[in-house]
């Protein structure tokens, strides 16, 4: 991600599959001095703007390990966590995180274990074919604690919906769309589209694309307009 601020700040989170926690013993960077500071006060109530695996995954994070952080808030545009949004992510590396946030024996549950992966032309002809197992074995992070390899695949929307579920009650906030952000030296103030406003120490952008928060970080960034493709095809 990238951090303009450890003392009020506003955050934009930039995730694939893992994300890193600063220690808060770690010295705290002003975004209007660039010189570290010990003396900022810890962040206590933080939000995140974005329900997606991301901002999911970080709130999770937030709670779970020791971060000194008292209350997160995850503000979602949409009216609900719908399903059967997204493909299949395979996660590797990934699994040991989720572990490490209390969610491995939900991600055994969710997921299939991936041990190969084989794939050819519609003429036979074989473009690749790994033996996941083997390359895994020895790899702290891709094995559990039996030995097994922790390499899985699962859809989008199930890993979305384990990762909203696991946050306490209260947490995530559905249809609340973010008009604009405040930032002064006491806090962040994050004003919604309702005219209701909310006041935080942090705030993490993880709304993807069209993000309100990357438009306050960096005001100079526009989404570009292109054209892309894809096409596949799959067989048990």
């Amino acid at each position: 991600g990238m951090v303009r601020s450890l003392r009020h700040a506003v955050v934009l989170l930039v995730l694939s599959k893992t994300a890193a926690l600063v220690p808060r013993t770690t010295p705290r960077v002003s975004h209007r001095t660039g010189s570290p500071s010990m003396l900022a006060p810890p962040l206590r109530r933080v939000a995140v703007v974005g329900a997606g695996i991301g901002g999911l995954a970080l709130a999770r994070a937030l709670y779970t390990l020791d971060t000194g952080v008292e209350e997160v808030v995850v503000f979602e545009r949409r009216d609900e966590i719908k399903p059967n949004i997204g493909g299949g992510i395979q996660i590797n590396g990934g699994a040991a995180v989720l572990a490490r946030l209390g969610l491995g024996e939900q991600m055994k549950a969710s997921a299939l274990p991936v041990r190969r992966i084989l794939s050819r032309k519609s003429g036979g002809f074989e473009l690749l074919d790994i033996d996941v197992e083997s390359l895994v074995l020895g790899e702290p992070t891709l094995v559990d604690d039996s030995g097994t390899p922790q390499a899985f695949s699962i859809m989008r929307d199930a890993l979305q919906r384990m990762l909203a579920d696991a946050l306490p009650a209260g947490t995530l906030k559905l249809g609340r769309r973010l008009n604009s952000i405040c930032e002064d030296d006491a806090g962040v103030d994050l004003l919604f589209d309702d005219g209701a406003s909310e006041r935080f120490d942090l705030v993490v952008g993880a709304d993807g694309l069209s993000s309100r928060v990357r438009a306050h970080v960096d005001a100079s960034h526009t989404d570009g307009d292109g054209d892309a493709g894809m096409a596949g095809g799959g067989a048990p």
